[in-house]
This record gives C-alpha cells, structure tokens and sequence, in this order.
C-alpha cells in the first residue's frame, strides 16, 4: 500500500429550509466513528450523510489524485431534488446538460 495522506474535514452545517433535509436534521444519539472507503460519488454521499447525523467520518480513497473519471453521469430526479437540498442547486445548474433525446435500444442475449 504506498504513502497515503489523509485529510479530517468538518462537515459544513445543513442549509435549513421547510423542505429540511436527510432525517429532518435529526442527529445521532451516538456519534460513532466511521470509515468510507473510495470518494467517489457514493463514498462521498455515505461520509457527508453519516457526518451530517454527528458522525465522526473519515474517507480513504486510492487514487493520489482526485478528478474526473468516466464522461460524466446521468442525475435522476431524486437524486437531483437530495442535491438542490443540500444546497448544491446553483452549482449543479452550472455544470449539468440536459438531454436532448434518449435512445432506448433491446439487446437479445
């Protein structure tokens, strides 16, 4: 396993709005102590939810570098309603597309 560094971030206060968020901002009665492995989107998700409950959260991640990978994702309505929540609303108006037709094709296995 190489050098790996490994950075503790407080997560950043919920926005509070009438529509709250994850568990209406209920926090845990227990804070325990976490371990997420990969930051990707998922991992990444999992640590901000866990921390947002009073969790104590720490992310390992391989890659030295954390960037693009892949062409890019779909954002299903869920998802983008969880993302506006949390106040990345403004932001994912700046980098989303939306699509302009879907292909569906069958595939006969």
């Amino acid at each position: 396993m190489g050098n790996k560094q490994s950075q503790t971030v407080a997560a950043p206060e919920p926005p509070t709005t009438d529509d709250d968020k994850l568990y209406h901002g209920r926090r845990a009665s227990l804070s325990l102590d976490i371990v997420v492995v990969g930051c990707g989107i998922g991992g990444l998700t999992a640590a901000y939810c866990l921390a947002q409950a009073g969790h104590r959260v720490t992310i390992i991640e391989a890659a030295s570098v954390i960037g693009d990978i892949g062409a890019g994702i779909q954002v299903t309505p869920n998802l983008t309603r969880l993302l506006i929540r949390w106040g990345l609303g403004e932001r994912l108006k700046q980098v989303s597309v939306k699509p302009e037709a879907l292909s569906f094709r069958r595939c006969e296995l």
